[in-house]
């Protein structure tokens, strides 16, 4: 069953769980998640936020902006 990687798109051979077609791919999406994560976590601390959804907008970012995700509101 081939099916597109999570990160780049190219298509592969899916096994099992596999979301990525390689490592890096995984390793990168993986590395870009927890620096959009602590980048936003640093500012709701600055800003005295509580975040509750720190998920869906990390998920929301991802899916918008790729790797242009860190600096950049869903809602932009």
């Amino acid at each position: 069953m081939l099916v597109k990687c999570k990160w780049c798109g190219k298509e592969f051979e899916k096994r099992d769980t596999q979301k990525f077609c390689c490592g890096d791919c995984a390793l990168t999406y993986n590395q870009i998640i927890q620096n959009t994560k602590s980048k936003i976590k640093t500012i709701a601390k600055k800003y005295d936020f509580e975040i509750k959804n720190m998920d869906k907008i990390v998920n929301a970012k991802m899916m918008l902006f790729k790797n242009d995700n860190t600096m950049r509101c869903p809602c932009d």
